[in-house]
């Protein structure tokens, strides 16, 4: 250990998990093969000399690679999790509103996602999208909250005051890379 808030760990597998909590630290747990810093919630680690494994089960992590590369981890799907494809437009939403109540922010993101992707002209895509791009800006994954607001603006133009507020937020989340859909370039 190196401080409360920065470990060092070497071969094994690792259950991390720091609660949520209102300061700004960040736990980073350095290894061989990169860096993880850990917002809040649960990161499962696997050290084997230089390669490291990490899987996100629950809340906020970056990994950073040797060279500085920081990438968001997204959380692992569990299966029942998954959007079901036969769903309606309206059952998806209600299902992503359920998961969200249950604090399961990463599940409502890809099921949100999902809804917005296969049924993009249903009534529920324009509040749903408006819904995910909030999320993952909230998750920290702000290129892909830029998207979701930038496909928001694309589906959805004119200048009605929720256009102004979303050109707004979108202002806010500053340049990033170019958008297809709701994927970053």
């Amino acid at each position: 250990m190196r401080d409360a808030w920065q470990v060092e760990l070497g071969d094994g597998r690792y259950d991390v998990t720091v609660a949520a909590h209102a300061g700004p630290e960040l736990l980073r747990v350095d290894t061989a093969g990169g860096t993880v810093e850990i917002a809040q919630g649960r990161v499962v680690i696997v050290v084997a000399g230089t390669r490291t494994e990490t899987e996100l089960r629950t809340g906020v992590a970056t990994w950073i690679a040797k060279d500085g590369a920081r990438t968001p981890l997204a959380v692992a799907p569990a299966e029942d999790d998954a959007p079901d494809p036969k769903a309606s437009p309206s059952d998806l939403a209600r299902q992503a509103d359920a998961l969200l109540a249950a604090g399961r922010r990463d599940a409502a993101i890809r099921v949100l996602d999902f809804l917005v992707t296969a049924h993009p002209d249903s009534p529920p895509a324009r509040a749903a999208l408006l819904d995910l791009a909030r999320l993952l800006k909230a998750a920290s994954r702000t290129d892909e909250a830029r998207c979701a607001y930038a496909l928001y603006l694309e589906r959805y133009p004119g200048k009605e005051q929720l256009a102004d507020e979303v050109e707004g937020a979108l202002g806010r989340l500053g340049p990033g890379p170019a958008c297809t859909g709701l994927r970053p370039r």
